[in-house]
C-alpha cells in the first residue's frame, strides 16, 4: 500500500514537473491590457494572451 502511495506521489511530481517546465509563448497580438468583463471565462483570457491557452 505504501509503494502504491509513493509510486502515486512520484507520478504526480514528475507530472507537475513536466507541466512547469514548458516554456510559455505569449501570442504576438496579445492586448498590453485587459479589463476582465462579466462573462469571461479562464480559457477565453488566456486565449487572447497565449499561444497555446490548454498549456
Amino acid at each position: 500500500m505504501a509503494i502504491k502511495k509513493l509510486l502515486a506521489s512520484l507520478l504526480g511530481v514528475l507530472f507537475y514537473w513536466y507541466v512547469l517546465a514548458d516554456d510559455i509563448e505569449l501570442n504576438l497580438l496579445h492586448p498590453g491590457r485587459y479589463v476582465v468583463a462579466t462573462g469571461d471565462t479562464l480559457w477565453d483570457i488566456s486565449a487572447r494572451f497565449l499561444k497555446t491557452p490548454w498549456r
